[in-house]
């Protein structure tokens, strides 16, 4: 039996009893069903069939197979900075750590929950609406004021 590591392309994915199973066909054209897909704790995802991979087996047994470094070809992300991180989908929604700041780039954001910013300030299209913002039109009683600026 071959208890050494081998490169696959991911040809299907399941997920079962809370766990992600890949199937694939290694460089040589082995098929490989149900490879244990291993993800760090707190992190979760969903592998697009085509993704390359690194399976390795329990022993020698290549009926116990699992696997970690799933990517896809051509959706990652470069030119990322030294030490930068960036989570990244299929759909092309980023959320990026690096040059002191955390940029997310994505159609729609959703947060579930309180925001609370503490710090800094907080600016929509470049007009502050942070605790220093001010507005015009300011009139005692039950008038609204202006937009901020």
């Amino acid at each position: 039996m071959n208890s050494l590591p081998v490169r696959f392309q991911v040809t299907g994915v399941e997920e079962r009893g809370g766990l992600m199973y890949v199937s694939g066909r290694s460089l040589a054209g082995e098929h490989l069903p149900r490879i244990l897909f291993i993800e760090s704790h707190g992190t979760a995802s969903h592998p697009p069939l085509g993704s390359i991979g690194v399976a390795t087996p329990m022993g020698s047994n290549r009926d116990q197979m699992v696997c970690y470094g799933l990517e896809k070809p051509g959706l990652r992300p470069t030119g990322l900075g030294s030490g930068h991180k960036v989570l990244y989908d299929a759909d092309g929604n980023q959320m990026y750590i690096g040059n002191s700041k955390v940029t997310i780039t994505a159609p729609n954001v959703e947060i579930h929950g309180n925001l609370k910013v503490i710090g800094g300030g907080i600016t929509n299209d470049g007009v502050n609406c942070g605790k220093t913002h001010v507005h015009g039109g300011v009139v005692t009683g039950g008038s609204d004021t202006a937009t901020p600026h």
